[in-house]
């Protein structure tokens, strides 16, 4: 036995288990390392969620709640995790049972729930790609319908996700679809990774690049452009008829860019015009994608579930078994139900070639007694199914 689970009742054969374990130095040694490291993690999270903490030399760590350790407590409990009321003396805090490294993640994150929920004293975090001036920062600023609301930049579309699965920010902002370009496949291959997110809402942005520069910079004597990649090849056209000489710079976002050209001479960079304020640059030319009509398309992510019964589009994925017909059998079924389909991709399974998930997005919500039906149906012909969400 590793640790007693409720109902705390100790067997002989438990105790004898126990007392063998006294006499293995390795074992017990391990065990301590483990606690540990755990302990470590959960002090760090705590100290991230400004939570004061009490810790011991046992296998647990008291937590200050405040006037809500009761709420704190009461909830905790009904999520499974072993949790006691504080000592005499000490009845703000929690007293929270040290358990495995996942264990410990979950219970950071049934933490933050029940202290944006149930409590009302949590400050939404929410992560987004940056940094500030990206259209990112400006689609998650449209997004944010208060200011009792933290927004965090970071530096590529898997460290503002990866935010989420850890617990590090409650919702994140990535782009996943633009009108020219396509699928955002950084985006699209990390939700496939990480089986714990979900999509709880979307958002589309007009998306206007200029041509940005340093004061007094002319547009003869540019040598160098910075963007990101997607921004350069929304450009392709306007850069091959007036810059086709000059040398291109891709970067980790438009704002990087803007930033990049602030100690550089002859280098333009093309962004939006809130890096041209931020960053106190110069529009040499505005609206120069190749195509007016350019717009991306944000997914909002989330480690809990978008609940509503609205109507909704759904987004899910699933890999056919190996057997002739299968994917138009699985299309099919919408046919039948009547139901359609907005988006249909395929991606590596990433296990040997030839073997795929799809993607796909569908009118209707996955609470509609029907589509419940559909998807049960889709799911059974299956050898991989999964709902990113409906929203």
């Amino acid at each position: 036995m590793e640790r007693v689970r409720p109902p705390f009742n100790v067997t002989s054969i438990s105790e004898a288990a126990a007392c063998s374990a006294l006499d293995d130095d390795e074992f017990i040694l391990e065990c301590v390392r483990k606690n540990a490291e755990v302990l470590e993690y959960l002090c760090n999270e705590l100290d991230k969620l400004k939570i004061n903490y009490i810790k011991s030399y046992a296998n647990f760590i008291m937590i200050d709640m405040k006037k809500d350790s009761n709420i704190a407590f009461e909830e905790l409990l009904k999520k499974g995790f072993i949790v006691r009321p504080g000592f005499p003396n000490m009845d703000t805090y929690v007293r929270v049972t040290i358990g495995t490294m996942e264990e410990m993640k979950n219970f950071v994150i049934a933490l933050q729930e029940v202290m944006r929920n149930k409590i009302g004293s949590w400050i939404m975090k929410v992560g987004y790609l940056g940094p500030v001036g990206t259209n990112c920062h400006e689609a998650c600023s449209k997004h944010i319908k208060n200011t009792d609301v933290e927004i965090i930049a970071f530096k590529s579309i898997s460290d503002t996700i990866l935010a989420v699965s850890n617990g590090e920010v409650d919702k994140c902002i990535v782009p996943i679809e633009n009108s020219t370009q396509g699928s955002v496949l950084e985006t699209i291959d990390i939700l496939l990774e990480n089986d714990k997110l979900n999509i709880i809402e979307e958002l589309t942005l007009d998306i206007n690049h200029c041509l940005l520069a340093k004061s007094k910079c002319n547009k003869e004597n540019i040598k160098e452009i910075y963007s990101h990649p997607q921004a350069l090849s929304q450009c392709r056209n306007y850069i091959i008829k007036n810059f086709n000489d000059c040398i291109l710079k891709p970067v980790e976002s438009t704002a990087a860019a803007a930033e990049a050209i602030l100690d550089k001479e002859n280098c333009a960079c093309i962004a939006n015009k809130i890096c041209g304020n931020i960053y106190g640059l110069e529009i040499l030319e505005e609206n120069i994608q190749d195509i007016n009509n350019n717009q991306t398309k944000f997914i909002i992510i989330s480690l809990e579930e978008n609940l509503s019964k609205e109507k909704a589009k759904t987004s899910m994925v699933f890999s056919t078994k190996n057997k002739p017909g299968e994917l138009y059998k699985i299309l099919g079924l919408f046919n039948i139900f009547d139901i359609n389909l907005t988006k249909i991709e395929s991606r590596p399974a990433k296990t040997k070639i030839g073997e795929y998930i799809f993607w796909v997005d569908f009118v209707g919500n996955r609470y509609e007694e029907h589509i419940k039906i559909l998807l049960t149906q889709i799911e059974e012909r299956c050898s991989f199914f999964r709902i990113l969400g409906s929203y």
